[in-house]
């Protein structure tokens, strides 16, 4: 919604400021966008993003679903404003690989609650979904999932050793809490499990036996009160992890 190749010199407000610096964005996709984001907190900022998202919506009548998702990585802004917002958050935790790492949870979705009431007072039939993911995989205190916003849930550095909900694996037991509070913080809105049954990059294609789990995990987010499970797909894993592709659609096709 907001390319640094169209904003990157006329609002280098409107990106994250690192070190005191603010960041000069890639034009397109590359390596470099990996950790580069925005100064969520800027109000200008998010007005923009709102008029991109109706501009395009009137252009494409078709669209009832939009997503409003970081870029890849970490790079959050370090500007006074967003950094009372993570330094209330404290760090990453497990997810945030580092532990300078600051959770993200209430700067991001801060923006996503902002941008969702604007965009209803503009255009309220249009659903909004966004993303739970590495340090802001939790709902910030307070937050709500209100009818016509949706959360994808991807427990990105899970164990595929264990089932999601086993007690038994402490990193999966960490995102099951999250994943529960999620559920508990749904206000009418949706909350959908973005797995990774079809491999991540750094699998690079290595056998993942997952077969069993895929319905044991299946049935769990049912009993849980999941909305909806999708999988993250890439060709080039097809011939590796397809067949927990087909097995997903086994488990979660009604009997």
């Amino acid at each position: 919604w907001i390319p640094g190749a169209t904003y990157g010199k006329t609002h280098p407000e409107f990106f994250a400021e690192i070190g005191g610096k603010r960041i000069d964005p890639s034009g397109g996709k590359s390596a470099l966008l990996l950790s580069e984001q925005l100064c969520t907190t800027n109000p200008a900022l998010r007005a923009e993003i709102v008029k991109n998202m109706v501009e395009y919506c009137g252009k494409h009548p078709e669209i009832k679903t939009i997503s409003l998702v970081p870029n890849d990585g970490f790079g959050w802004c370090e500007c006074a404003a967003c950094s009372r917002l993570t330094a209330s958050r404290g760090p990453g935790g497990p997810y945030a690989v580092s532990a300078h790492v600051p959770r993200a949870d209430r700067l991001y979705q801060d923006l996503v609650a902002d941008v969702f009431r604007q965009l209803r007072r503009r255009q309220p039939d249009l659903r909004l979904t966004f993303e739970a993911y590495i340090n802001y995989c939790a709902p910030a205190p307070g937050f709500r999932l209100a009818p016509g916003l949706g959360v994808h849930f991807a427990p990105y550095w899970r164990c595929i050793n264990h089932a999601l909900d086993d007690p038994r694996c402490p990193t999966n037991a960490a995102y099951w809490r999250d994943l529960k509070a999620w559920v508990a913080a749904r206000g009418g809105g949706e909350v959908n499990v973005y797995e990774y049954f079809m491999g991540v990059n750094f699998y690079v294609s290595l056998p993942m036996v997952h077969h069993a789990l895929v319905f044991r995990e299946a049935a769990a987010y049912a009993r849980l009160g999941v909305d909806g499970l999708m999988t993250q797909f890439q060709f080039g894993h097809w011939t590796a992890y397809g067949l927990n592709y087909c097995l997903m659609a086994k488990a979660c096709w009604p009997n």
